[in-house]
């Protein structure tokens, strides 16, 4: 059998490995592009210290899809800290959620930021979270306008993964909530009519 000469094998790995760092950097040309609508989304921290005593109320959307209260009990400084969120592109954002790592509990929902409405350029979302004078990390997670998860750490700014991503899910599916009460008051009109 002829397998032909070194330099035809060599001519061949050649090709090969150039199509696939072509690929690659196809690749890497495609996330930036994609990346590029959710950095324009800012965010930052502001905020000071204030003495608190006594219980407080704290609202949190757990994964189980149902709001949960529970007291919490603070005799220390407890510092507010202020979360800003700025769209600066074109494009609407939508389901702004934010995330804290408590603990006892691992990443905890605390925050759903004007679910249903579609910020465009230059609105400027506030929201106000209490958090123990400890530095306590914080992600953001946001659906673009073209329906892509996307979860960054406030702190650093770096993405998290898609697999990681997916542990960050939005605490409570609004848009599917939507379609099916639409659905439920379409029904109750039909049933009223019969």
């Amino acid at each position: 059998m002829d397998f032909g000469s070194v330099a035809d094998w060599l001519a061949a790995v050649g090709t090969v490995g150039t199509l696939l760092l072509g690929l690659i950097i196809l690749d890497h040309d495609h996330q930036r592009q994609r990346r590029q609508e959710a950095d324009q989304v800012l965010t930052w921290f502001e905020g000071g210290h204030r003495v608190f005593t006594g219980s407080i109320f704290d609202r949190e959307w757990t994964r189980q899809r149902f709001l949960k209260r529970r007291s919490h009990n603070f005799s220390e400084v407890v510092s507010k800290r202020v979360l800003h969120i700025h769209n600066t592109g074109p494009n609407p954002i939508r389901m702004l959620y934010v995330y804290r790592q408590d603990p006892r509990e691992g990443w905890v929902a605390v925050a759903v930021i004007h679910r249903n409405y579609f910020a465009g350029r230059g609105h400027d979302q506030q929201a106000a979270i209490w958090l123990p004078t400890y530095a306590m990390p914080t992600r953001i997670g946001f659906i673009d306008s073209r329906g892509q998860k996307w979860v960054r750490d406030v702190g650093t700014g770096k993405y998290l993964s898609k697999r990681q991503t997916k542990r960050f899910s939005p605490p409570y599916d609004f848009e599917y909530e939507e379609k099916w009460s639409g659905l439920r008051g379409l029904f109750t009109k039909l049933r009223q009519c019969v």
